[in-house]
């Protein structure tokens, strides 16, 4: 059984299943679903009728999208309306361009799976281990939910998993040559720049990486005295070509100006790097944007004490609205728009398993972290996950002691750093069963049967959608009624 785990062919049967599963979604699925989808399809429309990703102005007709011209988080829709308009221009019919537009998003996320694979590998874990936890990773409802929709974070995710590669290059070697690599780094600069532009809550995950970097290349400087790396680094830019020194300049230049003209430009003009939408357009041409009009109108709510009395202390927030939607949303569905996005909890066995799951390995993990980094490569992990929730946790709880009510809480924003999170859950349940190894295959195989059978991946989309849910069609209609009722079969609970 352990064998099969740490082959190849149960990595790619799990790929396999991944992909079922986001095409059954994608097929399946009414345009648009919740994860914003239109919103994605309207900037994408935006951009597809210009060359370049600035705008002068607000551009006629985006209101609804919120301020477009100054949004940080456009990279995605710049790249992505080449492929859709070129895609268009041969085929006029919206659901033909969303179905070709969410088989982009489920080859990004495709892509991310297989090079998580390799971040993982690189901690030191071993590939059994690996294996079990992207088959875990992608049976968790969330995961193939996001890839099978047109939304940025799949792009995300995918960068993600790029940045963690080439910072476990730079950081190897640094430790086994015991250089800072200019070529390295330079090139990681160049992904966080373009990273942080398709979505600004890449910040984080940079400042992590900032952070991890400062402290091993300033331990190093102080092991090799300053001049040894001067003339170690000036004898790197001598090894270069002039044709590949050019190369090079030119696309930090180009990564950093693009990141500069937002997050700089913001900051000078608005006081503020990511801004509000009332302080680039004007309230009533805000209320077009239903995220801003949905936080405007309840804080005016607030202010005018319309809405009940909120218990602001920050551990409640944090263990019954935070933690209790953040984890319900990862194993939850959601219907589409005919039905205006109700959600569908988990199976009940699911739900408790998957909390006992989460906070069990999370307390074996703390339990025996000591062990476990000395074991395994986890510094950088720790750091990235650390300072990722912690600005998630303290954005959702500044809103909420802002507008007094828990928006903006979805547990598809844990997705870019979910394979690290189930690292260190399978981590510390491995460290439990140290000496007793003929337990590891029987508890894996059965993480994975559970899931399989009650709810896991497409399942809870299946089990709770209704023929509303899904596009007109009857031979989609007949397909989700059948394997409805197939998988009801197995379900233990509702």
């Amino acid at each position: 059984m352990e064998k099969v785990l740490n082959g190849k062919k149960f990595f790619w049967a799990t790929m396999a299943v991944f992909v079922l599963e986001a095409v059954w979604i994608a097929l399946s699925g009414a345009y648009s679903m919740a994860f914003d989808e239109n919103t994605h399809l309207g900037i994408i429309r935006l951009y597809a009728h210009r060359w370049l990703p600035f705008w002068s102005q607000q551009p006629a007709g985006a209101d609804s999208f919120g301020a477009v011209n100054r949004d940080p988080s456009y990279l995605y829709h710049y790249l992505i309306s080449f492929p859709y308009r070129l895609f268009a221009h041969f085929f006029s019919s919206q659901t033909a361009q969303v179905l070709f537009l969410r088989s982009l998003s489920i080859t990004m996320m495709f892509v991310a799976i297989i090079l998580f694979r390799r971040v993982l590998l690189r901690s030191g874990a071993s590939k059994a281990l690996v294996n079990v936890i992207m088959a875990l990773f992608v049976l968790t409802p969330v995961v193939p939910f996001l890839a099978a929709q047109i939304n940025y974070d799949n792009l995300l995710v995918l960068l993600v998993a790029v940045t963690l590669l080439q910072t476990q290059r730079f950081v190897r070697d640094l430790q086994t040559k015991q250089q800072i690599s200019l070529q390295q780094l330079t090139v990681l600069a160049i992904i966080c720049a373009m990273s942080s532009i398709v979505k600004y809550a890449f910040l984080p995950i940079l400042l992590g990486i900032v952070i991890c970097l400062l402290v091993l290349m300033g331990l190093h400087i102080h092991k090799q005295t300053w001049r040894k790396v001067s003339l170690n680094l000036r004898q790197q830019i001598k090894s270069f070509t002039k044709l590949r020194i050019a190369l090079t300049l030119l696309l930090l230049v180009v990564s950093l100006g693009l990141f500069m003209e937002r997050y700089a430009v913001n900051t000078v003009r608005y006081g503020i790097p990511i801004p509000e939408c009332d302080q680039v357009l004007t309230v009533n041409r805000c209320l077009s944007y239903s995220p801003w009009r949905r936080n405007y109108l309840t804080y005016q709510d607030k202010k005018n004490g319309s809405l009940p009395a909120i218990n602001t202390n920050a551990l409640n927030y944090t263990v019954t609205k935070w933690g209790k939607r953040v984890t319900n949303e990862l194993f939850f569905t959601v219907d589409g728009s005919y039905s205006n996005y109700m959600t569908r909890d988990p199976l009940v066995i699911t739900r408790v398993m998957s909390l006992v799951f989460l906070i069990t390995g999370i307390a074996l993990f703390i339990r025996w972290q000591g062990w476990l980094r000395r074991q395994y490569r986890l510094g950088l992990f720790l750091t990235i996950v650390t300072v990722y929730l912690t600005t998630l946790w303290a954005q959702n709880y500044g809103d909420f002691l802002h507008l007094g009510f828990p928006f903006a809480i979805q547990g598809r924003y844990l997705v870019p750093v979910l394979p690290l999170i189930y690292l260190f859950i399978a981590l510390g349940f491995a460290r439990l069963l140290e000496g007793r190894d003929y337990i590891k295959p029987y508890l894996a195989w059965g993480a994975i049967a559970f899931l399989c059978t009650q709810g896991g991946g497409a399942g809870i989309f299946i089990l709770h959608s209704q023929p509303s849910w899904d596009w007109p069609n009857h031979l989609v209609i007949s397909a989700n009624d059948g394997m409805r009722h197939f998988l009801n079969f197995f379900t233990l609970t509702r």
